[in-house]
């Protein structure tokens, strides 16, 4: 008896350790715009009542106000819920993207001591792709009392001369990144550091 369950355990054992899972890089690749696409659709979507995220108010910041928004397909599993809608998902992680290096063009230009921060991102000494945002364009850089706007011109790729949002409504927003007019991502950063505004 024994020797028996010895026999299936190491059976069992062999199995497992021996078990091979092709995994793709498409495969990948979908995981990873799911899983972008689901948090970006958090922080950017439309919501149950249709409003843009950008006027709700909330009373939590960061990741618990990211965990407590619902998510579009949420019930059925994120995969499914991809596979039915793969575009809405990628633009979606094309903005979560954009708001990752928008913080960091943010960050970069704080450190930019004592000078006129630039109009937009293409001139800042860094990585050549984080400096832009996922479609490719340099983001445009805002200064507003006492912080930064960082603002990708979206899908639509709209020049800083054309932003369908004013410096009053950035200013007036109650939060630190939201999504505007044809899917624009904005992201303020506070100044650690004084600069001279361009007002």
């Amino acid at each position: 008896m024994v020797l028996l369950l010895g026999g299936c355990a190491l059976l069992v054992w062999y199995e497992a350790s021996h078990l091979r899972i092709d995994i793709g890089d498409e495969q990948i690749s979908s995981a990873e715009i799911a899983l972008k696409g689901s948090i970006g659709q958090a922080v950017f979507g439309p919501q149950r009542n249709g409003a843009p995220s950008a006027d709700l108010p909330t009373n939590k910041q960061g990741l618990d106000a990211v965990l407590t928004l619902p998510v579009s397909g949420a019930n059925e599993g994120l995969i499914e819920a991809y596979k039915k809608n793969p575009q809405e998902f990628k633009l979606y992680a094309q903005m979560f993207d954009s708001a990752v290096n928008a913080k960091r063009v943010g960050h970069t230009v704080d450190q930019l001591i004592g000078t006129r921060p630039p109009l937009d991102s293409s001139h800042l000494a860094m990585d050549s792709h984080v400096k832009v945002d996922a479609w490719g364009d340099p983001f445009c850089i805002i200064p507003i009392n006492g912080r930064i706007a960082v603002v990708s011109g979206g899908p639509s790729r709209i020049g800083c001369d054309a932003l369908p949002l004013s410096i009053d409504q950035i200013e007036k927003s109650d939060r630190d990144i939201f999504a505007g007019p044809s899917h624009l991502v904005v992201v303020i950063v506070p100044q650690e550091r004084p600069a001279r505004s361009l007002r």
